[in-house]
């Protein structure tokens, strides 16, 4: 073979393994992408679960006090009519300038429910909005909306939840915007309402939404999430993912993994 068919040869062989390398380093760049945008839609999600156990806590707090105030090391719950009848009522639970809660949270500002009933009752509608409201230094915005659907075969109460427009801002500044529709068994605690603690749930649904640096997310339950309140974490269930260019990423809490493609990472 003459000089020049071989360097041409060379040549070619080095633009493969240069086009090789290239869709290397971009599928592992969307690897990364889609691993930082789960990172933030696992925080948000953990972020909004605990409004979801706040306002739950406010209306069960309520409940005991009905129509005036109780303060102490717990926020301040207030309930007012909002019509002749007893029905709907606006609970406001201010956390103040912060209150470190139960479950380790920092929470301050304030989360206004519209309720048309009690928490446990079938059929009642709760709508929570945000007030300059933070858990640990993020704040909080959008709408929460919960609905008791009553108990199931096994007993258990259940309820839909719904986040609208949702939207986290950390203490840095980063903006990342979720959306939520889910349903909730309560499987564990409900005899004990006052204690958050000892609370166990099964969680289906989906959520989608916007990272901070543009990544659209959208994630189906796939086998239903187990989370237990303390110590607060998801016990057991899978999801499917789909995060900016990459689909069919699982998480796996059974297990303790993500799997996109051939490749696993440890759930820390």
């Amino acid at each position: 073979m003459g000089l020049k068919g071989l360097l041409g040869g060379v040549v070619a062989c080095l633009l493969f393994v240069s086009c090789e390398l290239n869709d290397k380093i971009e599928e592992e760049s969307k690897t990364t992408v889609a691993l930082d945008a789960l990172a933030e839609f696992s925080e948000v999600a953990i972020h909004f679960h605990g409004a979801s156990k706040t306002c739950r806590e406010g209306l069960l707090m309520a409940e005991g006090d009905a129509l005036k105030s109780v303060s102490g090391s717990d926020p301040i719950i207030t309930v007012k009519k909002l019509s002749e009848s007893n029905w709907p009522v606006l609970i406001t639970v201010d956390y103040g300038l912060g209150i470190q809660c139960t479950d380790g949270i920092v929470r301050k500002g304030k989360v206004l429910i519209e309720s048309t009933g009690w928490y446990k009752h079938e059929n009642s509608v709760h709508v929570a909005t945000f007030q300059n409201y933070y858990q640990n230094g993020y704040q909080l915005e959008g709408l929460h909306i919960e609905t008791c659907d009553g108990q199931n075969e096994q007993g258990n109460f259940y309820f839909d939840v719904e986040v609208k427009n949702g939207v986290i801002t950390s203490p840095l500044g980063k903006r990342i915007e979720y959306s939520q529709t889910s349903t909730r068994e309560w499987i564990k605690g409900s005899d004990t309402p006052l204690d958050i603690n000892d609370d166990e749930y099964l969680i289906e649904g989906s959520q989608n939404g916007t990272s901070s640096k543009g990544t659209n997310f959208f994630m189906h339950v796939e086998e239903p999430l187990h989370w237990i309140m303390d110590p607060h974490h998801i016990a057991s269930g899978t999801l499917l993912v789909n995060a900016g260019e990459i689909n069919g990423i699982e998480v796996n809490y059974s297990t303790k993994q993500i799997t996109i493609g051939a490749m696993t990472y440890p759930i820390d």
